[in-house]
């Protein structure tokens, strides 16, 4: 069924002594789900990301933060474990995702196409509907070339699914 989603997310750059800075974005798409068993299934989402960022900007690295914005198609999937009965099922989710940019806008550096990582789902499931936060860390090279900062894309979501 339809998915929609407030999102967020930050650059991390693991080799360095700081971090890009939080900003606001958006997922919509659809989420499938098949039941392995009473207490486990398959969930796999296509959604139409659309993220924003800041970055250090390397004139002054702490107090000089660039413009990220990147949109995507990302396929996240998750190993489910459903707890509950009567109408309402606790779950948590884990897995991967795989991403491909859309277009972007950061300067002076290129995006890789390509992007994946892991992912985690913690929520719940009244009915049809399905309320949801997750987390994506990427593990690829955010940005491409030889010369550029070693980064990663990480984001968050809180996910509101109407399951059919």
């Amino acid at each position: 069924g339809p998915t929609i989603a407030l999102a967020n997310s930050h650059i991390v750059f693991p080799d360095a002594g700081f971090n890009g800075k939080v900003k606001y974005g958006f997922e919509a798409g659809i989420t499938t789900q098949t039941h392995l068993s009473k207490h486990f299934s398959i969930e796999v989402k296509a959604l139409y990301q659309w993220l924003n960022a800041k970055y250090p900007d390397e004139s002054d690295l702490y107090n000089s933060y660039l413009p990220f914005h990147q949109e995507s198609i990302v396929i996240p999937a998750f190993l489910m474990f459903k707890a509950g009965e009567m109408g309402m099922n606790f779950y948590l989710g884990f897995g991967g995702y795989y991403g491909y940019v859309l277009k972007g806008r950061v300067e002076d550096l290129s995006f890789n196409p390509h992007q994946g990582g892991i992912n985690w789902c913690i929520g719940f499931q009244m009915g049809k509907f399905k309320i949801s936060g997750e987390r994506r860390y990427q593990l690829n090279p955010l940005f491409l070339g030889d010369d550029v900062p070693k980064a990663r894309l990480h984001s968050g979501a809180v996910n509101i699914s109407y399951l059919f």
